[in-house]
């Protein structure tokens, strides 16, 4: 078990290359800092960045907060905000008052959540995938069927 105060470091490694990072509790939230998605590192080339862009960084990928999630947020010195958007938080509150309002137990009731979370995702990125024309309407069908039947 996991004590207040502790990191979990992970790394996942799949065919699509290695997923890496650390989730802990700061303050009433669980936080997760993403270091590698599938295999691509955060940061690009500084070098050849700040000549293309005039000194911005640029990132191969950032995360993108769903509900109930947001980026995590400090505040430097000076007062300036920095935004990490490869860090997400997610309220614990929120998840313990939806636990005791059902009188269900909270393990079938999680399982349940990130089943539907999951069908949830395959379904958006099928939309995407056919508002850009990657698949044909007559596959979005059956996939969008074949999904619905599993949940």
């Amino acid at each position: 078990a996991v004590k207040p105060g502790e990191i979990v470091h992970f790394s996942i490694h799949t065919k699509r290359g290695e997923t890496s990072g650390d989730v802990f509790v700061l303050g009433h939230a669980l936080n997760w800092r993403f270091n590698r998605i599938q295999g691509m590192d955060r940061l690009v080339d500084h070098q050849s960045v700040a000549q293309e862009t005039g000194g911005e960084i640029l990132v191969n990928w950032k995360l993108e907060p769903r509900k109930k999630q947001k980026y995590f947020y400090s505040e430097s010195a000076l007062g300036f905000k920095t935004r990490y958007d490869y860090w997400i938080t997610v309220p614990l509150e929120n998840t313990r008052k939806a636990n005791s309002k059902s009188g269900s137990p909270g393990h079938v009731k999680e399982d349940a959540t990130l089943e539907g979370i999951f069908v949830k995702e395959k379904l958006k990125m099928l939309k995407e995938w056919k508002e850009e024309n990657l698949i044909s309407d007559e596959d979005y069908r059956r996939k969008v069927n074949e999904l619905l039947e599993q949940f």
